[in-house]
């Protein structure tokens, strides 16, 4: 797959699983940073690992799509992070 994506950042909620999951393979294989976002920890990191393997960089943020807090936390953590932070 072209690299069509490089150079450039996605979030991508629900990744632990599913859809979330899928989409997330397919952006790092695309060339994009991925910020994995979902509740299952465990489950985040073995994705970043997968995403670490296609040559993308991956932040996780566990939290709760539902707690306006933990959405917060994942923008302040992904926008820092974008910026090299």
């Amino acid at each position: 797959m072209d690299k069509l994506l490089q150079g450039k950042t996605a979030i991508v909620t629900g990744a632990s699983s599913g859809i979330g999951r899928a989409t997330a393979l397919t952006l790092a294989q695309a060339g994009a940073d991925v910020v994995i976002y979902a509740r299952r920890k465990e489950r985040l990191d073995a994705l970043a690992a997968e995403i670490a393997a296609a040559g993308s960089k991956c932040l996780v943020v566990p939290g709760n799509a539902g707690v306006s807090a933990d959405i917060d936390l994942l923008m302040n953590r992904a926008l820092a992070w974008d910026e090299g932070g």
